[in-house]
């Protein structure tokens, strides 16, 4: 994304970006057809990762370790040996 957004290179072809995250109608969005081959609409591309990244967000699939709002719940939950010593003592 940074290599996308620093303005310099003028044409964004569909080589240089991931297709993963364009989907659905973002494809017609972000994908245009030109005179030389298809061309990628840069601000298109960069609304469409944001749109991703804020609803993945919000779903809880994305998580932040520093945040305590954002954090992975399961990362705290107790494994192995310290789960069966915890199970022990109820």
């Amino acid at each position: 994304m940074p290599r996308l957004l620093d303005g310099r290179k003028k044409k964004v072809t569909e080589a240089d970006i991931d297709a993963g995250p364009v989907t659905g109608s973002w494809k017609r969005l972000v994908h245009r057809p030109g005179p030389h081959g298809s061309t990628v609409d840069k601000n298109a591309c960069t609304m469409c990762v944001l749109t991703q990244f804020h609803r993945h967000l919000k779903r809880r699939d994305i998580h932040s370790h520093a945040s305590a709002r954002r954090r992975d719940p399961r990362a705290e939950l107790l494994t192995g040996d310290a789960y069966m010593a915890a199970r022990a003592r109820c």
